[in-house]
């Protein structure tokens, strides 16, 4: 079921361009990074915690709090991906 969009097209650009967790230099290259390593290191997702139990999402949320006050969350992050993904022709909608 795709994400229904709630984020301006502004918040939407500021979240891909604030810095990315880690040094990496936006969120965009972020995910980019995140999908090329779990493609190289055969990582798969649980289907009880899809996302892991690290603590990186509370770190995506901190960045997108400090550059769109009040925008965060998965819901926020999926929408996110969907979008950037629909953008690129990766894929339509994320599940």
């Amino acid at each position: 079921m795709p994400v229904a969009h709630k984020l301006t097209d502004e918040q939407y650009t500021a979240l891909l361009a604030a810095p990315g967790p880690g040094g990496i230099d936006t969120v965009k290259e972020w995910f980019g990074e995140v999908l090329c390593a779990l493609i190289r290191e055969n990582e798969g997702f649980s289907g009880k915690r899809p996302l892991g139990d690290s603590a990186w999402s509370f770190e995506l949320d901190e960045i997108a709090d400090a550059h769109v006050p009040g925008c965060h969350g998965d819901e926020v992050w999926l929408e996110v991906i969907e979008r950037l993904f629909a953008e690129t022709g990766l894929v339509t909608k994320v599940a």
